[in-house]
């Protein structure tokens, strides 16, 4: 948990409004600048980017428009933002995501599990698609380098969250200083250390591409699949429809019945097998409510939100351990975890993906998941 500090200062900035842009670690590096610390200005070509811009968003079809991605799209391991008419951008190239760029969460609160003042790197899963107004494009002069990748490390560490929330101006929702980002320092490493550290740093990007690849080839050779493709071409386009059913009913809601058109009756038809026959008995269920007591490591259990199985990075929170069943508290390392509060994103099918509602993921490592189950 961040705990509240007190601290004085010997002369106050022009720059700073309240003690949150006072940051001690941020005044210790400053005091050594030029001897073994990194300004994150002089590693940076340009500061000018799409962040703060305000534009009106057009949607339109995939095959039309650009695909527009929000702070939380960008932390997502499988990116898919809103797709909009590319001249709904006054500058559009300034919104343009480039390989290797540093991305920074610019929207938001000092909440522990905030994605506000977080860095993500722009791999290729990112790379080509643009940028919403929330997120801070930070462009290095050689980018991609020992030198930009180290930084982005540092970047990354709770310590670097804290310099870049520094720098916040706003009142309810926070923003970043982008004047005020270009004078944080960091502490340098010998070169040996850096390298170690970008090294790491490109081995993480490559194999979140990766990811991103072999899931969608195991989904293309469902989709590939005769009755797949009609079932498909029967639901894709998002409309109102109408539908007469006999029954029996498990829900009134009539989207359950209509929404896919004749997609379900097909399917039905062409395959016998139905989920219940895959799943372990009572291995469908939610995890029930109970109190969030915060704490600090070693005690207590790392618990992720909807939000952070879905993330390429969780943020976790430390919570005392609920006295609940373990079954319904802890997900086995065998199971597949779906989204299941939200809501249907959109009138189109295009927009139709932008909500994580109804998605699925697999546990990666269950010890890292625990508690999740009563969010999912």
């Amino acid at each position: 948990m961040t705990m509240p500090s007190a601290f004085t200062v010997q002369t106050p900035e022009v720059a700073t409004i309240r003690a949150l842009n006072y940051s001690p670690i941020l005044k210790r590096f400053r005091k050594r600048r030029g001897k073994d610390t990194i300004r994150l200005g002089d590693v940076l070509a340009s500061t000018v980017t799409g962040y703060g811009t305000v534009f009106a968003r057009v949607d339109c079809d995939p095959s039309f428009g650009v695909e527009l991605l929000s702070q939380t799209d960008a932390f997502a391991s499988e990116p898919a933002g809103r797709v909009i008419r590319v001249d709904s951008m006054t500058r559009p190239e300034r919104h343009r995501v480039k390989l290797w760029q540093i991305l920074i969460a610019g929207v938001g609160t000092l909440a522990e599990t905030e994605l506000y003042g977080r860095a993500v790197i722009a791999e290729s899963r990112l790379a080509g698609k643009h940028l919403s107004q929330d997120v801070l494009a930070l462009t290095a002069t050689e980018p991609g380098s020992v030198e930009s990748l180290y930084l982005y490390a540092f970047l990354c560490t709770p310590t670097g969250v804290s310099l870049m929330r520094s720098t916040s101006y706003g009142t309810k929702m926070l923003r970043l200083r982008r004047s005020t980002v270009s004078e944080i320092c960091v502490p340098d490493a010998s070169p040996t250390l850096k390298e170690r550290v970008a090294k790491l740093v490109r081995t993480a990007a490559e194999q979140r591409g990766q990811y991103l690849h072999e899931i969608r080839e195991a989904r293309r050779i469902i989709e590939a699949l005769p009755e797949a493709e009609e079932a498909l071409s029967q639901c894709q386009d998002r409309k109102a429809r109408c539908s007469i059913a006999s029954g029996p009913f498990t829900t009134i809601a009539a989207r359950n019945h209509a929404a896919l058109g004749t997609a379900r009756v097909l399917l039905a038809k062409l395959w016998k097998s139905r989920l219940a026959d895959l799943l372990e008995q009572d291995g469908i269920y939610n995890g029930p409510r109970f109190a969030r007591t915060p704490c600090t490591k070693p005690y207590g259990i790392d618990f992720l939100d909807q939000r952070d199985v879905f993330a390429i990075r969780p943020v976790s929170r430390r919570i005392v351990e609920p006295r609940i069943s373990k079954r319904q508290l802890y997900v086995p390392s065998h199971a597949l975890i779906v989204a299941s509060h939200g809501q249907v994103v959109g009138r189109q099918s295009f927009r139709a993906r932008r909500d994580g509602y109804v998605r699925a993921a697999p546990v990666r490592d269950h010890t890292r998941y625990s508690a999740c189950v009563t969010e999912t």
